[in-house]
């Protein structure tokens, strides 16, 4: 470690003194020459989070036991570097990395929203799955083969309907109405929804809400009455 600190500051020093002779004094300022060499200091000392951000393996190479020699003039030529140039090294370094936590952040930020949109999607996936899920799910409360449920022969036409397309087990009104008129049963789509509504209250059918509005299915009892 202290190789490395040593190393920085010297190069730093070293640095900051070719900066500042390039600038070209009209005469020798012992501050000014003190100010560019501590800027150059800081240079060399921002040199390893440069390589890192970089995704350089410099570092890690001469932290090694016996680092090469080569890495070792290439880290020292670096800080040589960020010394010299040392306010454009700065001022690039200092975009790079609000660049990089500009861009980690919008990620996090997009990673939020499709976190919440999951969610969304799975709190709206449950309120349409659950419906379904208690239709078909046998209760041992409700003993259908005591209970008599007496339905209407237009009762019965709807009940068929909801189980006679060969696609779609979620019916709409306007859909069993279709289903209706090829069966030959004139029905208004207020009557059908009056129908669905007493299944519903009967337990033959089941009401469910989605995204593109309410649909109905039958039941196991619903079928047991078609049988």
């Amino acid at each position: 470690m202290g190789i490395f600190v040593w190393t920085m500051l010297i190069a730093g020093v070293v640095g900051g003194s070719v900066n500042y002779v390039l600038s070209k004094p009209d005469k020798w300022n012992g501050f000014d020459w003190a100010v560019a060499a501590f800027v150059g200091v800081v240079a060399a000392f921002l040199v390893p989070l440069f390589l890192k951000i970089s995704d350089s393996q410099l570092i890690g190479n001469l932290t090694k036991d016996n680092p090469p020699v080569e890495d070792m003039l290439v880290f020292i030529g670096f800080c040589l570097l960020a010394s010299i140039s040392s306010r454009q090294f700065i001022e690039s370094l200092s975009d790079k990395v609000l660049r990089e936590v500009r861009q980690a952040q919008r990620k996090a930020e997009e990673i939020e929203g499709d976190v919440k949109g999951l969610e969304s999607n799975m709190k709206g996936l449950e309120q349409n799955v659950t419906p379904v899920l208690d239709t078909f799910t046998e209760e041992d409360s409700i003993d259908e083969t005591s209970e008599a449920v007496e339905v209407s022969e237009l009762g019965q036409q709807v009940l068929q309907a909801l189980v006679e397309h060969p696609k779609f087990t979620l019916r709409s009104v306007n859909g069993v109405k279709t289903t209706l008129a090829k069966l030959q049963v004139d029905i208004s789509a207020q009557k059908v929804h009056e129908q669905l509504d007493l299944l519903v209250s009967l337990g033959l059918a089941v009401e469910i809400p989605g995204k593109k509005g309410i649909r109905w299915s039958i039941t196991h009892r619903g079928k047991q009455v078609l049988s």
